[in-house]
């Protein structure tokens, strides 16, 4: 379970995902480049038989490299879900905490610097979550 003084490491894990995301992306797009250019070779050199032999050498390597890319997005992925699911568990965590700090105030104890900690993690929870789904959208959206 993750810890809400996790909530301090988020922002340069979302950012080191950010840059994956990118070169991911990046990378997929110039494996689909590279297939589509070397399977449209083929198709036009019909009467070829011998550069086409050697353009399928080819092309087997391009996929190669567009399964190597889309592996590398699915991992990305699936940390992005994983930040997803300790985002929620330091959230519920920040969540009870304001629980125990409002029952505090019933019995008239001084909570607004609590008040304002815990305000400053939901804005911070809130902020990285929609930073981790639009990573999510980013990498979905190649």
């Amino acid at each position: 379970m993750a810890r809400l003084e996790d909530l301090e490491n988020y922002e340069s894990k979302i950012s080191e995902k950010e840059s994956e995301v990118t070169e991911s992306n990046e990378k997929l797009e110039a494996a689909n480049t590279k297939l589509e250019g070397i399977e449209d070779a083929i198709s036009r050199l019909s009467d070829d038989t011998a550069l086409q032999q050697s353009l399928q050498n080819q092309r087997a390597e391009a996929q190669n490299e567009k399964n190597e890319a889309e592996s590398e997005a699915s991992r990305i992925e699936n940390d992005l879900h994983n930040m997803e699911t300790e985002l929620d568990s330091i959230e519920d965590a920040n969540e009870q905490s304001e629980s125990v700090i409002s029952d505090l105030h019933s019995i008239g104890v001084d909570i607004s610097e609590a008040e304002s900690i815990v305000s400053q993690r939901r804005s911070e929870i809130n902020a990285s979550k929609g930073k981790v789904q639009q990573l999510l959208d980013n990498l979905k959206g190649r």
